[in-house]
């Protein structure tokens, strides 16, 4: 055990050592929770992210119980523009091309990239990327499914809920919606498919939250720190084995679908869907990492 615990503490000074020499012409400021970092002859978005940050910060603890309790290291925000920027920024050193923010909950860094295209729901990706990293040291970084850090971080930034449920409701219409046990391991990687992975995320999680609200959040969170399984958790947190209460999901979600073909016709509805979800239809995810049982690489651990 102490040696894994070794191991993984080695892994992770040399993944920020070297992540950080890769952004060492930047300049950085601090606030009490978050270390900004940034171009130095663009601190703009710096400064209006860091004017966001404690009370983003304060908001998302609440939420998940840990507010003035929860120990980690200072937040690291890597502020790009460009995608070369971005690419420098990532520890990973990968490009996902539809991402405005990209979180590593292990290793407390946040990467931004802020473009014409996202400048406008920067506050919203900021939470999100929050999220991430807060549920991740909230829990003691427990293995938890790749739908429900995206779901609970989309419901804590409030993004694009109604679009989101209606998207899996039409993907009811044809069967198409795929388990929720493909979405544990990670999410497409072509935009389209990791936005309806999104969508399908956030609506379960909209359903865990709709049965009993983030008090049940906040359990879970407790229980998983404390070690209990992911699956085991959720089954004790809401009274029914996980399995049953995607059922119930999957019945819900479908009968408020019913009335969407009575607006746009079944034929453009059963086309969209057929398109949109069937490489998530077909596409068989690998067994569930072991990462917090293994102390494996921390640069496993992305969430956009």
């Amino acid at each position: 055990m102490f040696s894994r615990v070794r191991t993984f503490i080695s892994t992770l000074l040399l993944a920020i050592a070297l992540s950080s020499a890769a952004w060492a012409s930047t300049v950085s400021f601090e606030t009490e929770h978050f270390r900004f970092v940034h171009s130095p002859d663009r601190p703009a978005m710096a400064r209006e992210l860091a004017d966001l940050a404690e009370p983003t910060y304060g908001d998302v603890t609440r939420q998940l119980g840990v507010a003035g309790s929860l120990t980690l290291p200072k937040i690291e925000v890597r502020i790009a523009h460009t995608d070369e920027e971005f690419v420098t920024a990532m520890p990973s050193g990968r490009n996902i091309e539809w991402a405005a923010g990209v979180a590593f909950p292990r290793l407390a860094i946040i990467v931004m990239r802020i473009s014409g295209n996202t400048r406008f729901e920067v506050a919203d990706v900021f939470k999100h990327e929050i999220s991430h990293v807060v549920l991740g040291w909230a829990t003691g970084h427990a293995d938890l499914p790749h739908w429900f850090m995206e779901g609970v971080a989309v419901h804590q930034a409030g993004e694009r809920l109604a679009e989101r449920w209606q998207k899996t409701a039409v993907a009811t219409l044809t069967d198409s919606l795929p388990p929720m046990n493909t979405l544990v391991d990670g999410f497409p990687a072509d935009g389209t498919s990791a936005d309806f992975a999104y969508a399908q995320s956030t609506a379960f999680v909209g359903y865990l939250l709709g049965r009993a609200g983030w008090p049940a959040i906040r359990t879970l969170v407790t229980k998983l720190r404390d070690g209990v399984a992911f699956d085991d958790a959720v089954g004790s947190t809401w009274g029914v084995p996980i399995a049953s209460l995607e059922a119930d999901f999957r019945q819900q979600v479908g009968t408020s679908a019913s009335w969407l073909p009575v607006l746009f016709g079944s034929t453009v509805l059963t086309a969209l869907a057929g398109l949109t979800f069937s490489v998530l239809a077909v596409r068989k995810r690998r067994e569930r990492k072991k990462r917090q049982a293994t102390m494996g690489d921390p640069l496993d651990d992305e969430y956009a």
